[in-house]
């Protein structure tokens, strides 16, 4: 199961959580997906990769789509 430990800062302005990795128990995997959109090319990208509970990595792969929504 993934685990964050959060970290609150706070200044004049604003309030942000910074969030640290933690490993996670033994026998589970952290997954981290992050996606972009690319508007005017009409294109998304969504990468994901994977890690063990060592941090060791494991596996990673990116996919490029064509196709937006109307909602974009």
């Amino acid at each position: 199961m993934a685990q964050a430990n959060n970290v609150e800062t706070t200044s004049a302005s604003s309030t942000s959580r910074i969030l640290k990795w933690t490993k996670s128990n033994p026998g589970y995997l952290k997954f981290n997906v992050n996606a972009t959109i690319f508007k005017e090319q009409n294109l998304y990208e969504v990468g994901l990769c994977i890690h063990n509970n060592n941090c060791d990595f494991v596996l990673a792969k990116s996919i490029l789509k064509q196709g937006l929504s109307s909602n974009f």
